[in-house]
Formats: structure tokens, C-alpha cells, sequence
């Protein structure tokens, strides 16, 4: 038997998925059962179902002889020389396999093929039949992040790094025990997003130098961001209380406080009470029910 192995290299937005969806379908086009001998593994699980769903759409469209379904269905033929009617037919008839057999329906994510061979070795294994992986990724997390810090030494780039990190969390008011936040953000590494970007972010994250001016750019916008936002909350503070005599008294509780702490306190991510935003609506909901001025 003729074995040979083909190589794709293409960038992002190239169409790899069309090129492997089109090979797949060659392949149940040549042999309907072919599925039952196929194997495609993806890195995240959006690429599974992704990959799934546009291999059962497009045999749909070849079997009915759908126009969206017009480049699989010519470059199927290109690669199988097929007539077209036997394509059609051996489409339909691998779209109705897969439905009824789903479960050998195999792509999958790189962990969830290891963790099926190593249910298939469970007796070799020495474990039970009903064996189960069970991926602690908080504890990973947490027992990777303590073995780095215990490991760290004077001069290493990641002991700068994390100095500097808790001179910004000062900066911030925010304390020098910066642990938690640091096993927190790992968590991120098994996120789908991260799966599909880490070459890229690696790449971006590799220059030292030009990470830090990156963040020092990104420091100085925020705290400008803050500054702007302080002193609007402030000028209006004053307009207020240039106008009205008993302040607290006149203004919904929720919204002068909002105010105050607005202009005096860093500017927070959270969005604010439903009392607040309702101000946004009408000039009646910045006054309490008592305020003669209301009208």
C-alpha cells in the first residue's frame, strides 16, 4: 500500500479549513465508510465543531447540488475525477452515515484523542474499565505558579518582572501580595482563545524591551483616562454645589455618592448601579422626591 504524507502551510485567514474540509470529503466521496478510518485532530474545541459542521454542511450541499456548495463540490471532483453523479450519490450516502454513527464521527481536540487512547489502555493500565481523566486546571495552575516563585533567582528576567508587578500594584493601591493575581491570569492558558493565539502571543511577548514600553504606553492612557474622568467628576461636584444649598438632600443618595467617590477614587471597571444610569435618561432622576428645586 502507497503511503505518502501531505504538508499544509498556511497563515491565519488562508483557508485551511476549506482545504482540510475539502480533503475530507474526497475521502468519503472515494469510499463512504472512509470516515470509520479517519482521524482529525484540532487544537481547540471551536475548531472541532467548526470543522464538524462544515464538512455535514457541505456533503449536504454536494448531495443536493447546492450553488453555496459549488467550490467543495468542483474541487472534490478536481481531486477524485469522479463523475458527477457518483460524487453526489456517495455524498448523500456519507451524510446519512456520519448522522447515524456520530459517535465514530472522530475529530477531535489533541487532550480529548490522548484521554481516548488512554481509556483504550485502561486494562494494560492496570485501571478499571470506567476509568476517568479529571483535569484539576485550578490546582495545576496554583502548584505551577508556587514552584516558579520558589525557584526564582536574583537577575532572572521573570524576578524583574514580578518586582515590577508589585511596584505597579502599590502604585495602584492595590498591596504588594500579588500571588493570586498571577495564578488567576495562568488560568488563562486553558482558555481556546490562548490555544489558538499562543504561537502569536509568544512571538509578541518574546521581546522584553518592547513589551515593557507597551505597558508603560498602556499605564500612562489609563492613568490619563483616570485624571479626565476624576476632574469631569469633580467640575461637576462643583456646579452642583454652587446651585444648591443642602446637597445631600436634594440629590438621589446613589448618584451624589456615585459622584463623589468618582471624583476622588481611581476609576473602577465596574458598571455602575441601576440609580446611576437611570440618571442618563431624564433630569428628573438626578433629584430626590423632597427637592424643592425638582421642577
Amino acid at each position: 500500500m502507497e503511503e505518502h504524507l501531505t504538508v499544509y502551510r498556511a497563515s491565519a485567514g488562508s483557508g485551511k479549513t476549506f482545504t482540510l474540509a475539502v480533503e475530507y470529503i474526497s475521502l468519503l466521496v472515494k469510499d463512504p465508510e472512509n470516515y470509520q478510518h479517519i482521524l482529525a485532530v484540532t487544537f481547540t474545541n471551536k475548531a472541532t465543531q467548526e470543522m464538524k459542521m462544515r464538512i455535514l454542511s457541505q456533503l449536504y450541499g454536494i448531495a443536493h447540488s447546492l450553488q453555496s456548495s459549488e467550490q467543495y463540490f468542483n474541487k472534490v471532483k478536481e481531486k477524485t475525477n469522479m463523475p458527477d453523479a457518483v460524487i453526489r450519490n456517495n455524498a448523500r450516502v456519507a451524510l446519512t452515515l456520519l448522522i447515524h454513527r456520530y459517535n465514530n464521527f472522530r475529530i477531535l481536540t489533541i487532550d480529548a484523542f490522548f484521554q481516548q487512547v488512554l481509556r483504550n489502555l485502561a486494562h494494560e493500565l492496570g485501571q478499571t474499565a470506567n476509568l476517568r481523566v479529571d483535569l484539576n486546571n485550578e490546582e495545576i495552575t496554583e502548584k505551577a505558579v508556587d514552584q516558579m516563585i520558589e525557584s526564582l533567582e536574583k537577575g532572572q528576567p521573570v524576578l524583574q518582572w514580578i518586582s515590577s508587578y508589585i511596584d505597579n500594584s502599590i502604585e495602584d493601591d492595590n498591596g504588594w501580595n500579588i500571588i493570586g493575581k498571577i495564578k488567576s491570569f495562568g488560568a488563562n492558558i486553558f482558555k481556546d482563545f490562548y490555544k489558538a493565539h499562543e504561537a502569536d502571543l509568544k512571538e509578541k511577548l518574546s521581546d522584553a524591551d518592547d513589551f515593557r514600553k507597551y505597558e508603560t504606553t498602556l499605564r500612562h492612557r489609563r492613568n490619563a483616562i483616570r485624571k479626565t474622568f476624576n476632574d469631569k467628576a469633580k467640575s461637576i461636584l462643583k456646579a452642583i454645589r454652587e446651585a444648591n444649598e443642602d446637597v445631600p438632600g436634594n440629590f438621589r443618595s446613589g448618584l451624589y455618592k456615585y459622584l463623589t467617590e468618582s471624583a476622588t477614587q481611581p476609576l473602577t471597571y465596574e458598571q455602575p448601579k441601576a440609580g446611576v444610569l437611570k440618571a442618563n435618561e431624564s433630569p428628573q432622576n438626578w433629584t430626590s422626591s423632597k427637592c424643592a428645586k425638582a421642577d
